[in-house]
């Protein structure tokens, strides 16, 4: 276990633990990171060197004067140092104007971060920290985010996993929101903004990163315990396919396009706590026992399952014979092996491997037409409703041999057989080169 403690602008190491075995099962470290004020002074360095390169996204640079977005001050309640992060409503945009439809003013981890702040597939995060909006704190009727998580990498990256946003409505609204990507967002537990106005709230959220099986825990409590918000799932979406990992974000990140409902605000932020277990690690199939796992069969756990190993090396997989030599196999016929065999593929799509998949679709053209069919120098493409599209002369065996723009296709140069002309509106017709 590993403790990463940030405090008077120090950090400090302490291993616990540190066993690794590699069979049968392999320890899962524990990394305790822990970020708090220390005081009025150089606020930027200190959040820098907790969470690496350049974390600040501040609108200081639309301020002729020198202006911090995020300071250190004195809390009386706390009795310690906290964080002010302080937006500007009618100044302030979004990272010097790359958005001037919102604005923001975070701190967050990202690729120069330490490893031990950017959560991996089947990691499981524990996130904690206080915070505090003001009395008459102003929410709009669009995003105000005060807590992000957000993945890096790999599809709707845009699109955060999970927000903590206050929401302008009768009343108004604390929201926790799911992203599932592609912008669907799901508000899956909400309460009245009231119960936190003016008050600190010690926020807690755990995570286990997966697709589809993920788990989230979530409960916002004020400092005498009474909870506000709280939520619990055991299969939730929780990760982004192809995402390199998934980093937190705090501050202010909020919408323009209800400015009317908003002014300058501030919000106060206290101990940053990150805790992170280390991911369980993948084991892959080695179903032939020769020590190289099968990379499309793989399972996570802590202790190897019999029959499994941590290299995913082997080639070895179904082939599906095409007996029609048009590149789809058919999945009633297949062979295990660790090359292709002859007249076989990879995949099993074939719905009739006794016909060639582009025969099949060669019946129509709809408003296509090919002349002279037989043909043997220039094949002339009629279209009765378009001008010319783009097109691909495809073998028997489907192999792209010609490809182009246009109505005409020199067809010269093909060996006499047949051929078919399939186009990027979708039709296909066969014809013979002489």
């Amino acid at each position: 276990m590993m403790n990463n403690y940030l405090r008077l602008g120090k950090q400090y190491f302490l291993i616990l633990a540190g066993i690794l075995l590699y069979y049968p099962s392999i320890a899962q470290d524990t990394t305790v990171t822990t970020i708090s004020a220390d005081g009025p002074g150089d606020t930027y360095s200190l959040l820098e060197s907790a969470l690496g390169g350049s974390p600040l996204e501040v609108p200081d640079c639309d301020h002729e004067e020198i202006f911090k977005h995020i300071e250190e001050l004195y809390d009386d309640e706390l009795d310690r140092n906290v964080f002010k992060f302080y937006i500007h409503k009618d100044l302030d945009t979004d990272r010097c104007e790359t958005n001037v439809d919102r604005q923001r003013n975070e701190i967050k981890a990202y690729d120069p971060s330490p490893n031990y702040l950017k959560a991996i597939q089947r990691e499981v995060v524990t996130y904690e920290w206080f915070f505090k909006i003001d009395e008459f704190f102003q929410p709009s009727t669009n995003f105000t985010h005060l807590f992000q998580l957000k993945a890096v990498g790999g599809n709707d990256a845009a699109n955060p996993l999970l927000t903590i946003t206050p929401r302008k409505a009768d009343p108004e609204q604390l929201q926790l929101i799911h992203g599932r990507g592609n912008n669907s967002y799901t508000t899956i537990t909400q309460a009245e903004l009231s119960l936190i106005k003016g008050q600190w709230v010690q926020a807690y959220c755990k995570v286990e990163y997966a697709d589809n099986t993920g788990t989230l825990d979530v409960s916002l409590k004020l400092l005498d315990g009474t909870e506000v918000l709280s939520y619990t799932s055991n299969e939730i979406d929780m990760w982004r396919t192809g995402s390199s990992f998934v980093r937190p974000k705090w501050g202010i990140y909020r919408s323009l396009n209800d400015i009317n409902s908003l002014r300058d605000e501030e919000v106060l932020f206290a101990d940053f706590k990150v805790t992170e277990i280390g991911a369980c690690p993948v084991w892959y199939e080695d179903a032939d026992g020769d020590g190289m796992g099968d990379p499309n069969s793989f399972v996570f756990a802590c202790e190897r399952p019999d029959g499994y190993v941590q290299n995913s090396a082997d080639t070895c997989l179904d082939w599906f014979e095409d007996a029609d030599g048009d590149g789809l196999g058919n999945p009633e016929v297949s062979q295990y092996g660790c090359e292709q065999p002859a007249g076989y593929v990879d995949n099993a799509e074939d719905t009739d491997d006794t016909k060639n998949a582009l025969v099949l679709n060669a019946s129509s053209g709809g408003d296509l037409s090919i002349y002279p069919n037989p043909g043997t120098d220039v094949l002339k493409i009629k279209h009765a409703k378009r001008q010319g599209e783009d097109y691909r002369v495809l073998d028997m065996g489907g192999q792209v041999v010609r490809a182009g723009r246009g109505s005409e296709v020199s067809i010269k140069s093909l060996r006499p057989g047949i051929y078919f002309l399939q186009t990027a509106g979708g039709s296909v017709l066969k014809f013979i080169k002489e």
